[in-house]
């Protein structure tokens, strides 16, 4: 539970991170901005919540399933999952108006809209998480579901570590081509 909640807090830094440079990136900010650092904060986000961090959520609220849950309990359970499909449909709906904005000159209040909501969505979620559905989890989950969890996010993890590394191989390779 600790690294499901270290997680939350890299993530909340990583989501006013990308706050800040959107603005710089719309010149709504002086701040001097690196274009791609936008998107690289983007992939980060999307890539490590899809690949390691929402799995192992995901596998946890399955299996507390198995427990007697009340019915908001459950209500809880269903909302909580459903955002992680929201939240990806949002950082990718932001990365295309990004790029978008960056090779087309697209509209800036289109970026800045995607960005709230994706940052709205993302710091409510990460409140409820920890503020309700994590608490459910410590009470009902057994030992030997938490050492199923950490084997799955073992595995998980270094899956998200070989995707990062074909990206950086794959941009390596696009550069020296160019």
């Amino acid at each position: 539970m600790d690294s499901l909640s270290e997680d939350h807090l890299y993530m909340v830094k990583m989501t006013y991170l990308l706050d800040v440079e959107i603005k710089a990136l719309t010149g709504l900010t002086k701040k001097a901005v690196q274009k791609t650092k936008v998107l690289d904060i983007l992939n980060y986000i999307n890539d490590y919540s899809n690949y390691a961090h929402h799995q192992l959520e995901e596998f946890l609220f399955e299996r507390v399933k198995n427990y007697p849950l009340d019915e908001h309990e459950k209500i809880e359970l269903d909302i909580i999952a459903s955002e992680h499909d929201t939240l990806k449909k949002r950082t990718v709906s932001l990365e295309e108006k990004v790029c978008d904005f960056m090779v087309k000159q697209g509209a800036v209040a289109d970026v800045l809209i995607a960005a709230d909501a994706l940052k709205r969505t993302q710091l409510s979620h990460i409140q409820r998480e920890q503020e309700v559905i994590f608490p459910i989890l410590m009470e009902k989950l057994s030992g030997s579901d938490w050492a199923e969890a950490e084997n799955l996010a073992i595995s998980e993890h270094d899956q998200w570590k070989q995707l990062c590394m074909r990206k950086t191989l794959a941009s390596q390779n696009i550069i020296t081509q160019s």
